[in-house]
């Protein structure tokens, strides 16, 4: 009997590690403050200040990711069909293509001139939203307009980096 539980133990300590790993690899791990979404990317981002986000970071290269969240207003066809071509700050949304963050449907377009807002423009911006229950994700990944369509090939590959955060873990969990 002894022997049944050792082997038990050994077991689950292995599925452990093998489910723990892949997180411990991406290098980072940013949580946004609802702790409902987990962004774990390959570099290094610092914490900005933005009262209108849930997370705001910014890395070494002037991308910055910004998460906001509101509730639920419409689902996601009407998100994607109702993105306008040209918004009042004249950014251009040059255009959209169904993706998905971990597993979830997000309507993601590519908007020319969105960032900095009420400034001249100097990043292009990967903007997804995607829905979980009764709340509304947005996520801007905003990068350097020089990168063209590598800067958006980049931010929509980035978007792989997103997955939603399980029940065990906690709010601002450890960050590396």
């Amino acid at each position: 009997m002894p022997a049944a539980v050792s082997t038990a133990r050994l077991t689950f300590i292995l599925l452990l590690c093998l489910l723990v790993r892949p997180l411990a690899e991406t290098g980072f791990r940013y949580q946004t403050t609802d702790g409902k979404l987990l962004f774990q990317p390959a570099e290094e981002f610092q914490r900005t200040a933005n009262p209108h986000a849930i997370l705001s970071l910014q890395s070494r290269d002037e991308v910055v990711v910004l998460v906001t969240s509101e509730k639920r207003r419409f689902d996601i066809s009407q998100i994607y069909d109702g993105m306008p071509s040209t918004f009042d700050d004249g950014s251009q949304c040059l255009g959209r293509v169904m993706l998905s963050v971990d597993r979830e449907e997000a309507a993601t377009f590519l908007v020319e001139g969105m960032f900095p807002p009420e400034e001249e423009s100097t990043h292009d911006t990967v903007y997804s939203v995607v829905l979980r229950g009764e709340i509304q994700y947005t996520i801007m990944i905003h990068y350097p307009l020089e990168r063209g369509d590598e800067g958006f090939e980049w931010a929509t590959d980035l978007l792989r980096s997103f997955s939603w955060a399980t029940p065990l873990e906690k709010p601002e969990s450890v960050e590396k």
